[in-house]
């Protein structure tokens, strides 16, 4: 009997055996199984989304195949272990399954969690620009694809007359140390600029997050080859220049509330890793002149992108 007459219900016993690479393939071969695929929740469980430590499983490859699968809410868990992503692959994931997933857990280097703090810092602020001004929210998707001239917004305009991206992503950090003891995330102010919370945050279900930075794990294995038997300081307090608290802090306004959260990091609070590679747009200081910038300090009326 050929495949093409068997029962719906025994092809998908069949193709929820499959791996990741199998079905994109299978999901190509003809119109039947591309919805088989795509369109079938039960398909697309945990270890099949994502395989751990999988190279074949990379931006290029995300972006193919993530848009291809069906919006719905049967995925409900992202499993991001060590995969070879940068932060443009992590917001395609965003993109796809944030309203549906109420667990994320993360592994990857420090360069990349640098790249999303400072990416979903960007993406954030301007989230809170378009509620000002009444207009519709971005996606992950639409961020994507004009990154830079998100970035040029808040430069523009010196959002909340912070200096940087990096110094805007401090406030972020602060304003979950000042709400995590209340359990919720309210209004992040600082005396001096407010922060209002998302009408509509794009993590709808969130309510666990964990994050691993890979290079703890390799310098702790180093150490033990070594013979040391000293493993790197583990994060131990707050700090909102901790790049960790602040993508914690990040996740937690696109949330709209406090998350369950599991960090683990190869910093000590008295070392934390430096905000130094250079990208578009990050000091914001030049945006404005002198005496223009003095007057956004109190100045709380936001000008939205065009959209």
């Amino acid at each position: 009997m050929s495949i093409f007459k068997l029962d719906e219900g025994i092809l998908l016993q069949v193709i929820q055996h499959l791996g990741l690479q199998d079905l994109q393939q299978l999901g190509n071969a003809c119109t039947r199984f591309h919805s088989l695929v795509f369109n079938n929740p039960r398909v697309w469980h945990p270890e099949v989304l994502f395989p751990v430590k999988d190279a074949r499983v990379t931006d290029a490859f995300i972006q193919q195949l993530v848009p291809r699968i069906t919006r719905h809410y049967g995925i409900q868990t992202l499993r991001l272990i060590q995969l070879p992503l940068s932060w443009l692959g992590y917001l395609f994931i965003f993109d796809q399954f944030a309203h549906s997933v109420d667990s994320i857990q993360v592994e990857t280097g420090r360069r990349v969690l640098q790249d999303l703090v400072h990416h979903l810092t960007v993406f954030a602020a301007n989230l809170v620009v378009l509620q000002q001004d009444n207009h519709i929210p971005i996606t992950f998707r639409q961020y994507c694809f004009d990154a830079d001239s998100y970035a040029k917004v808040l430069a523009d305009m010196r959002f909340l007359g912070q200096p940087s991206i990096a110094h805007i992503s401090r406030l972020f950090a602060r304003g979950l140390l000042r709400n995590r003891p209340r359990g919720a995330m309210l209004a992040i102010d600082d005396g001096i600029t407010r922060l209002s919370t998302l009408d509509d945050p794009p993590f709808e279900r969130l309510r666990q997050w964990q994050v691993v930075c890979t290079d703890d794990i390799d310098q702790n294995d180093q150490n033990d080859e070594n013979g040391t038997g000293h493993a790197r300081a583990p994060l131990e307090g707050d700090d909102a220049d901790n790049p960790l608290l602040q993508l914690e802090a990040l996740v937690c306004f696109l949330t709209g509330r406090i998350v369950l959260t599991h960090l683990s990091s190869p910093l000590s609070v008295s070392s934390p890793i430096p905000i130094a590679r250079k990208r578009g747009h990050d000091h914001l200081s030049h945006a404005l002149p002198h005496k223009q910038q003095k007057q956004h300090h109190h100045h709380q009326r936001y000008v939205s992108p065009s959209v």
